[in-house]
């Protein structure tokens, strides 16, 4: 057979790949005291009140009268009534024929990059989450970086051409919410060019002070936006995958094209599974978010201040459960994050894993218990550097 070409275009490994071969060597010197913030992976358990509706839904299905097969390509009308609702509460009209449910936010930016013409130019603000930049790579699509400003805010390259715009907020990995003004020079540059924006809300969550929750809140963006919603940072759904996107009904044409690739994508997203998703939306559910929310950005808060008492410096982004932070002096990424893995058994991402090209920065987890954090920031202060 003849393989994608494109495949030449992307790094050896994904970037979490590679890490995972570097934590099992650190291992090695560490066992089980090895702290992994590295991959921004869950690690508290599920909430009992979703739990619970997930049993309600697989014994449902062990009787005839409650049984169901495939579930509607685009998700079960129960799940897009709680998200809708969800939005009302910000203001915000979402009908049931502009939600399309999906296992999470990395298939579905794969998904719409499927919708674009090949050679697609899409700008990427940097540093980013690399899931959505090797998925345009992967189409032969062409990425377009452009930087931020003083205040980590992506800055929009009026006058030039682009078919797409890749938005993350709050960031991942520097934590930064975009405002509302903010997102406003994206939209109005959006509409300048004609041109898609791919907004991934997939830490809509932990959104706080002056950043927004959703792009829609923006005049204007109902005609050139297309929002991502996950299930996975909020809910802890990382190992059962569910999310969203809503693509309005002012983009007819797209969204009759992600209504038709819903139905050749797959076979939809398990009833049991929406279920859960569904039971997230409760009064429980929203309460039980906003605490680990708040646990883990305490977590986040908790290394910073040890980062900052060996005098290295984090972005001022406070909206996500990730620490992003310049390497000291005479390091670069790679070696620090060694450093960090031999001398203190944390691991970390280095910083050009998201595409941040001068390898100056690295990426903390806060996706750890109480105990760990407090452990890692021990070792950090401790660190001679």
């Amino acid at each position: 057979m003849k393989f994608n070409d494109f495949f030449g275009n992307l790094p050896p490994s994904y970037v979490f790949a590679g890490l995972a071969v570097k934590k099992n060597l650190a291992r090695k010197k560490w066992g089980d005291e090895l702290i992994d913030l590295g991959i921004g992976d869950v690690r508290l358990p599920l909430f009992g009140c979703v739990a619970d509706e997930m049993k309600k839904a697989t014994d449902e299905l062990t009787a005839a009268s409650g049984f169901r097969g495939y579930p509607p390509a685009s998700g079960y009308d129960f799940l897009k009534d709680a998200i809708s609702a969800d939005y009302a509460k910000l203001g915000i009209t979402a009908d049931r024929n502009e939600i399309f449910v999906n296992d999470g936010a990395k298939g579905e930016l794969f998904a719409l990059n499927s919708l674009m013409g090949g050679g697609s130019k899409i700008v990427f603000p940097t540093p980013c989450y690399p899931a959505g930049l090797e998925a345009a790579i992967l189409h032969g699509n062409e990425p377009i970086f452009v930087r931020s400003d003083d205040n980590g805010a992506p800055i929009p390259p009026f006058g030039k051409q682009c078919d797409a715009i890749y938005l993350c907020s709050p960031s991942n990995p520097s934590g930064k919410a975009m405002n509302e003004n903010e997102l406003g020079l994206w939209v109005e540059y959006a509409l300048s060019v004609g041109a898609t924006i791919f907004f991934d809300g997939a830490y809509s969550d932990y959104v706080q002070g002056g950043g927004i929750k959703s792009i829609f809140l923006v005049p204007g963006s109902k005609k050139c936006a297309a929002e991502i919603r996950s299930f996975s940072k909020g809910y802890g759904f990382t190992g059962i995958r569910l999310g969203y996107v809503v693509v309005p009904q002012e983009q007819k044409e797209l969204n009759d094209l992600r209504k038709r690739l819903s139905g050749c994508l797959d076979n939809g997203v398990s009833y049991v599974t929406q279920r859960g998703g569904a039971a997230c939306f409760s009064e429980k559910g929203q309460a039980e978010m906003r605490k680990r929310v708040g646990y883990y950005k305490t977590n986040a808060a908790i290394l910073k201040q040890a980062l900052k008492a060996v005098g290295i410096k984090s972005a001022d982004g406070n909206d996500s459960p990730y620490v992003y932070s310049e390497c000291p002096g005479r390091f670069t990424d790679e070696a620090f994050c060694a450093l960090l893995s031999d001398k203190a058994g944390v691991i970390a991402t280095p910083g050009r894993g998201f595409y941040e090209q001068g390898g100056e920065f690295f990426r903390l987890s806060a996706f750890a218990p109480r105990k760990e954090i407090l452990a890692a920031s021990d070792r950090i202060r401790d660190l001679d550097i």
